[in-house]
């Protein structure tokens, strides 16, 4: 062991639970805050610091020399139809003056929400507070794209809408929107690559049909996606369709699911992906419950840039449970 610091701060012995030596290392990161509740809503404050070159081990925590002071708001106006949650703020690096960039900026979070009626509600998010995720490149599991990327988000908004076509209670239906827009520097080897921006955009619209009576649902949807960073550019257009169905007096259901997925890298074709699922399961004697499923996945890349190669796979699934 390498020899104990005499002269160590008190702060960092942790009460005697903490023995700092020559080859030992102290960082701190603490955070406040504190909460007021008023009749048109809530109101909070908040602070925040992280020393530099604080890790921590097995979470997604590269953020550090950094401070914070920031202030929330919560409320709801017009009888409940709008709900406003804000958060704005200050933020800081160069903590120790240790580095010969400093940096500045005005922070904050805004979620808003909005009901009309019973039939079209829509919710807006945006933010320009740094956090550390990993990112899809395509983020619907039933198209077969890679990949996950570990980035730190800089800027995000995005945009839920909702419209009910049809109020009955045996069978709604409802068409829905989604965007987001995401702007993060990619992490490599735990280094934040401050020279390597990327920019997300996504859109999906989707159909949404159920029929109570007699147990059948139908989702029909369309998706764009697009990553662009300074050297490559991947654009996904990917329709998708999947029917459920109750059969046999609701004890089995039986599925079906088609997807296809054209990707394009640089403005040129990079594959074409086809994802067919067939399920279903049927209870026996009330306690025994038997699945089975069949998949069949075709790629075709025709793009020396694709990750991909030309391939064909099928996959085949049985199952049994016994609940007591």
């Amino acid at each position: 062991l390498s020899p104990e610091l005499d002269n160590s701060k008190i702060g960092s012995r942790m009460a005697g639970l903490f023995v700092p030596r020559h080859s030992s290392g102290f960082f701190q990161a603490l955070k406040t805050s504190l909460g007021l509740e008023f009749p048109f809503g809530k109101i909070g404050f908040s602070q925040e610091r992280i020393d530099p070159g604080y890790k921590t081990l097995g979470t997604l925590f590269f953020n550090n020399d950094l401070q914070r002071y920031s202030a929330t708001l919560s409320t709801a106006c017009l009888n409940n139809r709008v709900t406003i949650n804000g958060n704005l703020g200050i933020q800081h690096n160069n903590l120790k003056s240790l580095s010969q960039n400093s940096q500045k900026r005005i922070i904050g979070t805004l979620n808003m929400g909005f009901q009309s009626g019973k039939r079209f509600s829509f919710n807006i998010n945006m933010s320009n507070m740094s956090n550390t995720n990993l990112q899809r490149v395509v983020a619907l599991s039933s198209i077969q794209v890679d990949s996950l990327h570990l980035v730190q988000t800089n800027k995000q908004a995005s945009l839920n809408a909702t419209y009910q076509l049809s109020q009955q209670k045996n069978r709604p239906s409802s068409i829905s929107f989604i965007g987001s827009y995401q702007q993060s520097n990619s992490i490599e080897n735990e280094v934040i690559n401050k020279d390597q921006l990327t920019n997300f955009l996504m859109g999906n619209i989707s159909y949404v049909f159920s029929n109570r009576e007699s147990g059948l649902n139908l989702n029909a949807s369309f998706l764009i996606n697009q990553m662009t960073t300074s050297q490559l550019k991947t654009m996904t257009l990917a329709p998708g369709f999947s029917i459920t169905k109750k059969v046999l007096n609701d004890s089995g259901n039986i599925g079906l699911t088609i997807s296809y997925s054209d990707v394009f890298l640089n403005s040129k074709h990079g594959s074409r992906i086809f994802n067919l699922r067939i399920n279903g399961s049927i209870k026996v004697y009330q306690k025994h419950n038997v699945k089975m499923g069949i998949g069949l996945v075709k790629n075709w890349s025709s793009s020396p840039l694709s990750n991909y190669h030309s391939f064909q796979e099928f996959t085949g699934t049985v199952g049994y449970g016994w609940s007591f």
